[in-house]
């Protein structure tokens, strides 16, 4: 297993799908799991604010993750989970604890069955605790911008290469 943890916009979706296809690993992209059950949420009418329905949601989604889809149900949701509606859903149900430990218990699952990469805020946290042994590289925010992975001033400003720090 593999996990990138780092800071929103630090490129770490970018890295962990480069990793995963490199080593011939899975990509769980975890933001996507909270989109699919965002979007099954708003298809079934379900009011963001009844965490008890929400999180009975995140329980029972199945959701599939291969190279570059996502599917719910057996539906591929790629393109469907990405838009702003379903976007602003993850948003709030991403605070739900119910939630977050339905979709947790996905995610050790899936790193348990295989080889992944892992991306995250906090992932680290959680993930350290499946192997013995742990490496966690985080961007460090100038190092993001150079990598070319948001717009942090003028380009002679920002640094040539992304270097990362271990931890």
């Amino acid at each position: 297993m593999v996990a990138i943890d780092g800071p929103a916009g630090a490129g770490k979706s970018t890295i962990a799908k480069r990793v995963a296809a490199r080593l011939g690993f899975i990509y769980i992209d975890s933001g996507a799991m909270y989109r699919a059950v965002a979007l099954w949420a708003l298809r079934q009418k379900v009011d963001p604010g009844d965490m008890h329905r929400m999180e009975q949601l995140a329980i029972a989604a199945e959701i599939d993750l291969v190279p570059g889809r996502i599917r719910l149900n057996g539906e591929d949701v790629t393109d469907a989970i990405r838009t702003p509606e379903v976007s602003g859903g993850a948003s709030k149900l991403a605070v739900i604890p119910g939630v977050r430990r339905a979709l947790v218990a996905k995610q050790r699952a899936m790193g348990e069955r295989s080889s992944v990469v892992m991306e995250g805020r906090d992932i680290g946290r959680w993930c350290s605790r499946m192997r013995r042994s742990k490496s966690i590289w985080t961007p460090t925010p100038a190092s993001a911008c150079g990598a070319g992975w948001g717009t942090c001033g003028p380009p002679e400003k920002r640094l040539p290469k992304a270097r990362w720090r271990r931890r």
